[in-house]
């Protein structure tokens, strides 16, 4: 009497980018952006990223390089679409995204973006300094009759923003990031506390004075 032999399990498409000496040539990260809070108390940090990656081959994957961080996954997103799958491999240091479909061709930027951008519009507008034209990104609230804005770039993030929603609104949203703590590698979806005073301060001064702006807007 034969015993029937197991199926054969194909390994995970995933599994082809481990053990590998360089990143995969056909989406190549050439930017990163990083926006830290440290916390010297606990000697740790919170902030986001954003990476701009070189789409040069049809793929629905996307491989970058990471160590020691503990990611919020749901807070990441290339353009508007959302990874099916995300793998972290501590022993390869890398991080790979798997998509429903193909990416596109050409540049494109995978962020981590605060979930207040649910409630304001992005806009650019041109202000005009000693007869030199700088290109500004303002907020602006999307409830009725509101009409409040904030700068939509600079270091003082998207305090501002959680504020108002705040105040005004009722509205309190914890925002998504990129976290490292003592359990590298860890899932952690939490989203920051109260905003102290001097980070307040700090984003009020930061709405007097206009910044030339960069060529990445992401916050």
């Amino acid at each position: 009497m034969y015993k029937k032999s197991p199926p054969h399990r194909r390994p995970p498409a995933v599994d082809q980018f481990r053990g590998q000496a360089w990143l995969p040539r056909f989406a190549a990260p050439w930017r990163y952006e990083l926006r830290l809070r440290p916390d010297l108390i606990t000697c740790s940090f919170t902030g986001a990223a954003s990476v701009l990656v070189d789409v040069s081959a049809p793929t629905r994957f996307l491989v970058l390089n990471t160590a020691d961080l503990a990611i919020d996954r749901a807070s990441i997103r290339f353009q508007d679409l959302a990874p099916t799958g995300v793998s972290l491999f501590e022993e390869d240091e890398i991080l790979v995204l798997e998509f429903g479909g193909e990416l596109s061709l050409g540049e494109r930027s995978k962020k981590c973006t605060s979930s207040v951008w649910k409630y304001f519009t992005k806009k650019k507008e041109v202000l005009e300094v000693d007869g030199k034209q700088f290109e500004q990104l303002w907020g602006y609230c999307n409830f009725p009759n509101c009409k409040q804005r904030y700068r939509a770039e600079g270091v003082c993030g998207t305090t501002a923003f959680k504020n108002h929603l705040k105040s005004k609104h009722s509205i309190v949203e914890g925002q998504q990031q990129l976290k490292v703590g003592k359990n590298p590698g860890k899932e952690q979806g939490e989203g920051r506390g109260e905003d102290s005073e001097e980070d307040n301060e700090e984003a009020k001064d930061m709405e007097s004075y206009p910044d030339i702006m960069d060529d990445a807007d992401e916050l």
